[in-house]
């Protein structure tokens, strides 16, 4: 508010300028860092251009808790005009619920919003309290206050389980069997019922050493009631026979009570049957069935392949050849499986060449392996296999044991042929026999009397000659040319030549 811009004469002074920050801000400085507000600015000597900053207001969130219970969340908070707080939660103590916070709200967790002051709010609790309820069932009451409301880890008073003329009391419907009762320390609520029970008998069955009862033994019940089922349960590798009341039946339940009853469960050992077979490609030797009790042993079998087969193992992935199972368990039934016998087709290169095919090759009995090639190296060749084949393709067949052969190779060797035409003659080895890529010795072509060299008839010019790392055969002559002489005739002083000089 005031006047802007302002024209100022040297040395005067301006108006007075007021910073007004809109709602929920409030003024900081002006940007020549002046605090001023509202300013005049007096002696003016210089144009002036400045500008209001304004900054967003902030408030304070302060969360507090009463004694028996704490916060989560932050607290304080610091929080700009018209946004939001984070969410903070009144936890109370053990034994402890929220009530409120001290502004009545009763949000929890609270997450403040549209913030516009300050706040500063505590979270109130209050101790827990619970009801326990004490009921008797039939045939019997309760002596003593119920319900009961009871501060958080107080105390209760004593309730007392009367039973009825001819009952007794048993338990309360929590298992307590104390009577009277007094439930200490109360952290939670407690409904229970007393439990009454008439006179009883007691059933009680027991087992010999090889098995046990599932049921309940020894039973509690009433005259003229029935009891309740019981199994008789052998041990592993046993089988119930009887009571000792010749009773057979498994489970057994007893009715119409009269009398106490004790009877005992009798078990006897399980034997179990061991079969053994072959498939079509073998055959058994050894007992086969077998009858063994529980946990003991087998007597031994053996799988016996026919010719030209062998064992692989049994149905039940054991390859133990022979077998003899022991602690039987159960009773057993595999079968020996065979294979047709495979053989090992191996072939390996000697030096100077390599295997074309697959190496090595597994075949079953009588059956063909795959084409393999013998390839010599540059400059080598095929020689034979081992045993004097000289194909170097072979494919075995009918394949009857195992195969390991060498494929030999051997250099090449070429001939060097030197020749001289009619008019020379040659001096060093000629034929020469050199190996691949190895060096023949030198030969020089010597002209006969009255002839000079030329050259070789591949137009090479050394002489004397060296043929290098031969890889082929060479034959060349060596050519001669007659000589030419130059007669030249000169005039001395005083006269010339007729004729023709000089001549060749």
């Amino acid at each position: 508010t005031g006047t802007t811009p302002q024209t100022v004469n040297h040395g005067a002074s301006g108006t007075q300028v007021t910073a007004v920050p809109s709602l929920g801000y409030h003024f900081v400085n002006w940007s020549d860092n002046s605090t001023t507000n509202p300013r005049t600015d007096t002696n003016i000597q210089a144009n002036l251009t400045v500008t209001a900053n304004f900054a967003i207001d902030t408030f304070t969130l302060t969360y507090n808790h009463d004694s028996n219970g704490t916060i989560t969340g932050t607290t304080p908070q610091i929080v700009n005009y018209n946004t939001n707080g984070t969410q903070v939660s009144a936890v109370p103590n053990i034994g402890y619920h929220f009530v409120n916070w001290s502004d009545a709200t009763t949000d929890n967790p609270r997450t403040d919003t549209n913030i516009t002051s300050n706040l500063t709010v505590t979270a109130n609790f209050a101790t827990d309290t619970f009801t326990l309820t004490y009921t008797a069932g039939a045939n019997g009451g309760v002596t003593g206050t119920s319900p009961q409301t009871i501060n958080y880890g107080a105390d209760g008073e004593a309730m007392l389980a009367v039973p009825d003329l001819g009952y007794h009391f048993v338990d309360w419907s929590d298992s307590n069997t104390d009577n009277p009762r007094t439930d200490t320390n109360v952290q939670s609520n407690i409904t229970v019922t007393a439990n009454f029970s008439i006179d009883p008998y007691t059933l009680t069955y027991n087992h010999d050493s090889n098995g046990t009862i599932s049921g309940i033994t020894p039973q509690t019940v009433n005259h003229g009631s029935d009891g309740e089922a019981v199994t008789a349960v052998p041990n592993t590798g046993y089988h119930f026979v009887d009571w000792s009341d010749a009773n057979t039946d498994n489970p057994r339940t007893d009715t119409n009570i009269t009398s106490n009853l004790t009877v005992t469960a009798n078990f006897a050992i399980n034997s179990y049957t061991l079969t053994y077979s072959a498939d079509a490609n073998g055959t058994i030797t050894g007992t086969t069935p077998q009858t063994v009790n529980h946990g003991a042993n087998g007597t031994e079998i053996t799988a016996v392949p026919n010719a030209n087969y062998h064992f692989v193992n049994w149905s039940d992935n054991s390859t133990q050849n022979p077998r003899t199972d022991t602690n039987i368990t159960s009773n057993l039934t595999v079968t020996a499986n065979f294979a047709l016998n495979t053989y090992t087709l191996t072939y390996n290169p000697g030096t100077g060449g390599t295997i074309s095919g697959t190496t090595p090759q597994t075949v079953n009995y009588g059956g063909n392996g795959t084409e393999v090639t013998a390839i010599p190296n540059p400059g080598w060749h095929f020689v034979s296999w081992d045993g004097g084949s000289t194909n170097p393709a072979r494919t075995d067949t009918n394949v009857t044991g195992d195969i390991t052969v060498v494929a030999s190779f051997a250099i090449n060797s070429y001939t060097l042929t030197y020749s001289a035409d009619a008019n020379g003659s040659l001096t060093g080895t000629t034929p020469q026999t050199v190996n691949y890529n190895a060096n023949g010795t030198a030969v020089t072509a010597v002209p006969n009397t009255g002839y000079h060299f030329v050259d070789w008839s591949d137009l090479s010019t050394d002489n004397p000659r060296t043929d290098t790392n031969i890889t082929s055969n060479l034959t060349v002559t060596a050519n001669f040319a007659i000589n030419s002489y130059t007669l030249t005739y000169n005039p001395g002083t005083g006269g010339t030549i007729s004729g023709t000089t000089p001549q060749t």
